[in-house]
């Protein structure tokens, strides 16, 4: 895959998702996703993060095609389950909220 375009696409597809579910879980249009797929445009730095997490895949394999693509992610290493875990709460607080994502900020405290 040699766009960022079909490496969107293809990850979608390999998480069952819909053009419309990932437009919905993003705050966009369902276009926006299709133009990006069909490559008439690339997401934005900022949105390709949340891309990233909605289809919780590494944001430099969406960028480069480098790493690990879907299927290919370690689900059981703690750390990325964390990451996973706070950018999905990230995305489901923007959608409760109305909001875009962008203006959430996540804190996590961790005390023993």
């Amino acid at each position: 895959m040699d766009t960022i375009g079909s490496r969107i696409k293809h990850t979608r597809l390999a998480r069952g998702m819909s053009v419309s579910d990932l437009a919905r879980a993003l705050d966009i249009t369902p276009s926006g996703v299709s133009n990006w797929e069909h490559n008439k445009f690339n997401p934005r730095p900022e949105m390709l993060t949340q891309v990233a997490a909605a289809l919780r895949i590494d944001r430099a394999y969406l960028e480069t095609g480098e790493g690990e693509g879907p299927g290919e992610t370690d689900h059981d290493a703690p750390e990325e389950g964390f990451v996973e875990i706070i950018e999905q709460t990230k995305l489901s607080l923007a959608k409760l909220l109305r909001l875009p994502v962008s203006r959430l900020t996540v804190q996590v405290s961790i005390t023993s």
